[in-house]
């Protein structure tokens, strides 16, 4: 992007797809990727991901895209989920994968909230919030584990609302 201290995006997701092929990662959820960084990733990785939405739905649903190692899972539906950002909404895919191995699934919900501690965009993550509890709540009423991905751009409010008003856990602990 236009940061002069960063490494270019084509850089950046080279130095990603090389970390995610040193690791035994299977699902990851992307905040702010380019179509063309996905298209990097892609082929560095050798096409072992299946991505949603990816590059399917054009350049404004990708910034959030999902990932998962398709020897592993299988989607079995994906959808989006217009959440505000920025003073408009944008999609953020939720995902319905199913373990080839086991059969079980899971769904991934991958956010990416308004950054800045301005009066304007406090709100929008309150109201994104709201929409996040809904949607999880909605899932886990079908008995199907949830998980979270992304940057909600605000540590405490995020946890203590999604821990505090749904049934999910952190990975790392605390209370609400």
């Amino acid at each position: 992007g236009g940061v002069p201290e960063w490494a270019p995006g084509r850089l950046r997701s080279e130095w990603a797809a090389n970390l995610i092929q040193k690791t035994s990662t299977g699902i990851m959820g992307f905040q702010e990727i380019q179509p063309d960084q996905i298209r990097t990733i892609d082929k560095i990785i050798g096409n072992r991901f299946d991505f949603w939405p990816g590059n399917k739905n054009g350049p404004r649903a990708a910034w959030q895209t999902v990932a998962w190692d398709s020897a592993k899972w299988e989607m079995v539906t994906a959808e989006n989920v217009d959440l505000p950002v920025l003073g408009k909404t944008r999609p953020h895919p939720l995902v319905l994968l199913r373990n080839r191995e086991t059969g079980k699934q899971v769904w991934l919900f991958n956010i990416h909230s308004s950054s800045k501690k301005t009066p304007e965009r406090i709100k929008e993550r309150r109201k994104a919030l709201k929409i996040q509890v809904k949607v999880v709540n909605k899932k886990r009423k079908t008995g199907v584990p949830v998980v979270l991905l992304g940057d909600f751009n605000d540590r405490t409010e995020a946890f203590c609302t999604i821990v505090g008003q749904t049934d999910l856990k952190a990975t790392i602990g605390g209370k609400a």
